[in-house]
């Protein structure tokens, strides 16, 4: 019988009035006995081996596993220089190259990155097929916000 088993019972026969005073007293010495208090609450069986079934498992000892079972060499590494497959990016590395690659001054061109506008609104077309008018407007539009480059 569990903690709770038993404790279920012991409240059955007091509040239906099933029990003696005899019985109540048999249930709680069998309470103190098999299931005897620690730091003010039932008592828990902790399985240091980590083999048993529905026991708690020692935090120390999990943890000696884990670090026994970690694969040390396999920690990871970063690389700051971004140049390596397989490395995570080091952050600020990341940042460094961005700014340095873009600023709020660089252009877009055909060849490096850069910042650009956004395009003019251009009226949609007015058919099924856009007429020449409308097309050019599209890449004027995109031309003079540097999306698209001019020659």
């Amino acid at each position: 019988m569990t903690i709770s088993q038993a404790l279920q019972k012991l409240y059955k026969k007091i509040t239906t009035h099933e029990s003696t005073e005899t019985n109540i007293a048999a249930l709680i010495a069998d309470l103190a006995q098999n299931y005897p208090e620690s730091d003010g609450g039932a008592s828990v069986s902790i399985d240091k081996t980590l083999t048993q079934e529905g026991q708690a498992a020692d935090a120390k000892t999990v943890g000696d596993k884990l670090a026994e079972k970690l694969d040390k060499s396999a920690a990871l590494t970063v690389d700051a220089t971004l140049a390596q497959a397989g490395k995570a990016a080091d952050a600020q590395a990341v940042g460094t190259k961005l700014s340095e690659k873009v600023d709020k001054t660089t252009a877009a061109t055909k060849e490096a990155l850069g910042l650009v506008k956004q395009a003019s609104a251009v009226a949609d077309a007015a058919g099924e097929q856009p007429t020449k008018a409308e097309f050019n407007a599209l890449l004027a539009a995109l031309r003079a916000a540097g999306v698209l480059a001019a020659s």
